[in-house]
This record gives C-alpha cells, sequence and structure tokens, in this order.
C-alpha cells in the first residue's frame, strides 16, 4: 500500500524514499500534486500537512521549482564560502531570487547558485486546474514554540534516536546528505566524538530554533493564511468549523 492509516484517516507520503536518495521540491511538488489529482476524485476533503514554507509554495504553485539534478562538483565546493560570500554570489546572479529566497539558508542559497549555473528545465508541473487552497497556520509565541522545540529534542534523543543513526552510519546511507540535516548532524557529530552529548543537544535546539525564525520569515510572504495560536481556547471547535 502507499499509505498508512491511522484511525481510519489514510496519509500518504511517509517512507517515500530510502536515505541516499536525491528528492527536490520538484520532486515533492510532482507527488503531492499527482496524488492530488488521484485523491480529488473521491470526494473527500484532502489535507496538506506540514513542510516549510517553500514546499507548500511548490505544490500550490506560487513558485514554480526547476527540475535540474545536483552538481555534487559545485556544491563541494560553494560549500567551502561563508554565508556572506554565498549571500554576495547570487545577489549578482540574480537579485530577484536573492530577494525572494531565505538568503540566511546556505543550502537554499546553494541550491539558487546551482539552478542558476545550469540550463534551464523544460519540465514543468502539471498543477490541478480548477481546484483551490485553503491556507491554515499553527503559531504561537516564539519562546513557546522554542520550549516546545526543546522538549521535543529531549525527547527524541532520549528515546531510540541514537539507535537510528549509528544504524544509519553503519550502513549504505553513511554518505547521505540527510545525515547533515537538522538535529542528525548534532547526533552525527557526538557520535563521532566531535561534541559532547551536552553540547550536541544544545546545538540541535539552536539549530532548530534558527529553523523556526526562518520559517516564520518565509510564511510572512504568504497571503491568506488563516492563522490559529495553538493555546487559544477551542482551538479544535474553531479549525473544524474553518473546514467543514
Amino acid at each position: 500500500t502507499d499509505f498508512w492509516a491511522i484511525d481510519g484517516v489514510k496519509i500518504h507520503g511517509y517512507d517515500l524514499i530510502e536515505p541516499d536518495k536525491y528528492f527536490s521540491s520538484y520532486d515533492y511538488a510532482q507527488f503531492a500534486i499527482n496524488k492530488i489529482k488521484e485523491l480529488i476524485k473521491s470526494d473527500k476533503k484532502i489535507f496538506l500537512v506540514g513542510g516549510t514554507g517553500f514546499y507548500l509554495d511548490a505544490v500550490t504553485g506560487r513558485v514554480m521549482p526547476s527540475n535540474i539534478p545536483p552538481n555534487q562538483k559545485l556544491r563541494n565546493k560553494l560549500n567551502t564560502y561563508s554565508l556572506t560570500k554565498l549571500q554576495n554570489i547570487l545577489k549578482k546572479m540574480n537579485t530577484d531570487i536573492f530577494e525572494n529566497i531565505d538568503h540566511n539558508n546556505p543550502v537554499r542559497l546553494i541550491r539558487a547558485i546551482e539552478k542558476l549555473s545550469n540550463k534551464p528545465s523544460k519540465d514543468i508541473l502539471d498543477y490541478p486546474k480548477n481546484i483551490s487552497f485553503k491556507l491554515t497556520g499553527l503559531t504561537s509565541d516564539r519562546d513557546l514554540l522554542y520550549k516546545r522545540a526543546d522538549s521535543w529534542v529531549e525527547d527524541i534523543w532520549n528515546k531510540d534516536f541514537e539507535d537510528e543513526v549509528n544504524f544509519l552510519l553503519k550502513s549504505e546511507y553513511k554518505r547521505s546528505d540527510k545525515l547533515n540535516g537538522l538535529i542528525y548532524k548534532s547526533m552525527k557529530d557526538f557520535l563521532d566524538g566531535k561534541l559532547a552529548q551536552d553540547e550536541a543537544k544544545a546545538r540541535a535546539k539552536f539549530d532548530i530554533h534558527a529553523y523556526i525564525r526562518r520559517q516564520q520569515t518565509y510564511f510572512k510572504k504568504i497571503p491568506n493564511i488563516k492563522w490559529f495560536d495553538i493555546y487559544e481556547d477551542n482551538l479544535e471547535k474553531k479549525l473544524y468549523n474553518m473546514i467543514k
């Protein structure tokens, strides 16, 4: 089956790829769009849950991701550059793109430079016609979000996370760039002896705090989102009334 079922709700997109497989925003949008086209025939409500603001934009068509494969040689070179140098390179290449992406995120900067350094892709996503998206966001005071993030780091760290990363490092996936993602890099550096455990957890929390700030900045650019505070009274009822 291509979905998980939790309390009778079908959830699509779990276990989608292996850890060593390249999967771009274009690939994600293509999967989501094709799945939406398939599910819309069932005449049931479809919810797209989670994901960064950029990936949401890719699915809704506010941005058009390009199907340009990674250039590992160029990436290796760009990964040695400082954030300021990456910003200056992209700014010289295309000011509009620089202004419209998260230019404090080196991964986004490198990918943008990589795209501009390649020939444009002719692959165009086939967005479904005659559908609209109702955008709903959950947020709260930033300090409260930080506390929830810190609690999540402590919780996952105290469970099987160390075993998971150990397994990946000893498997054929040990060179996967996914192991340099949020929280994984901190655990990897702890297991490699580069950081003490307390230092690794502190850095994981710091990185997630920065991620929260970047996402809040990005989501401000997306119009027509109805925001709810996760701690407000009768939240479930308000959400239900909005989507029913």
